[in-house]
């Protein structure tokens, strides 16, 4: 494999949906399945996985947000939130749903919605776990993106969620 064939680089960070950000540190032979295959090496603040070459433009992983998806995703986090479904497996649903989807948008309104219902009616441990995840990993990619403190991104999270808290909710029901 040549260089320019290459999905991330060495130093580059990224972004998998279970793992969370990382950086690539180096490219290495692994084996997997019986065969060494070349991976990434990537270290998280958790760990270190390793993503085969040939599987890295797969939908789970992703490069670092841009700061035009950072500023789109803070803008979704200010809006008025949408009300959760009544049915635990219909918010469950939508929890999968977006956490397989990847898209940042889609996490921040998923993010916003939650908020809105923990302080309306409280979260069970699906939907506590899942926002804290989905917190975590946008705290770390915000800060690294626009290259500030995760205790500043979290300060100004915080915010804007409140703001968001503080609009009437919209009337539609999102699964």
């Amino acid at each position: 494999m040549s260089n320019t064939d290459q999905t991330y680089a060495v130093g580059e960070y990224i972004v998998h949906l279970i793992y969370g950000v990382g950086q690539v540190k180096k490219i290495e032979r692994r084996p997997i399945g019986g065969a060494k295959r070349l991976c990434y090496r990537v270290r998280t603040d958790d760990g270190v996985f390793w993503l085969p070459t040939v599987n890295a433009d797969n939908r789970r992983v992703r490069p670092i947000a841009s700061p035009k998806h950072i500023r789109n995703a803070i803008k979704i986090l200010q809006k008025k939130p949408q009300k959760m479904s009544s049915n635990y497996k219909s918010r469950r649903k939508r929890i999968r749903e977006v956490i397989l989807d990847g898209d940042l948008s889609t996490d921040m309104e998923l993010v916003r919605d939650l908020n809105a219902r923990q302080f309306k009616k409280g979260l069970n441990m699906t939907e506590q776990d899942a926002f804290d995840a989905i917190i975590k990993r946008f705290l770390k990619e915000w800060s690294l993106t626009k290259g500030i403190k995760i205790q500043e991104a979290r300060q100004k999270l915080d915010q804007f969620l409140q703001k968001s808290r503080s609009k009437p909710r919209q009337d539609a029901v999102t699964l």
